[in-house]
């Protein structure tokens, strides 16, 4: 099943791809824990002959 405007994109985003978010255990409000996915950001730093011009956060 394709994805609404997924066409596009050559590499199309997955939300629903589990390598994205990770568990988080917290205390909410009430002091109760709970435990949440969150969006895990990772580095990407890009390059620009052979020179490191950015480091930017990505999602996944």
């Amino acid at each position: 099943m394709e994805r609404e405007g997924a066409g596009r994109y050559l590499i199309a985003p997955d939300p629903g791809d589990v390598r994205l978010t990770r568990a988080v255990e917290g205390v909410d409000e009430a002091g109760a824990t709970a435990e949440i996915s969150v969006v895990e950001e990772r580095p990407l730093t890009i390059f620009l002959n052979g020179q490191e011009i950015v480091t930017v956060m990505t999602i996944g």
